[in-house]
């Protein structure tokens, strides 16, 4: 990452605003827009997807995918029945 994609102060307190990961990972089964989670924190699409991807490591979407395809794992793994 580089000096100009380097989240600022004032950026990390703005996502602190943000939607907490902790309530993204209790609804990755829902479908949840980049508009919606825009709304909840207050910042414009894009730049809650920039600072998204920038603490997070992955866009929205990308990670809800990821926690998915953890929990499917999980499951698998367990072998639980159907």
């Amino acid at each position: 990452m580089d000096v100009m994609t380097q989240p600022g102060n004032s950026d990390m307190v703005r996502f602190q605003r943000a939607p907490d990961l902790e309530d993204l990972d209790a609804h990755f089964l829902e479908n949840v827009t980049l508009s919606q989670l825009s709304d909840i924190a207050d910042l414009i699409r894009l730049h809650l997807l920039r600072l998204f991807r920038a603490f997070v490591g992955l866009p929205p979407h990308a990670y809800l995918i990821q926690r998915r395809i953890d929990r499917a794992q999980s499951l698998l793994s367990q072998r639980l029945p159907a």
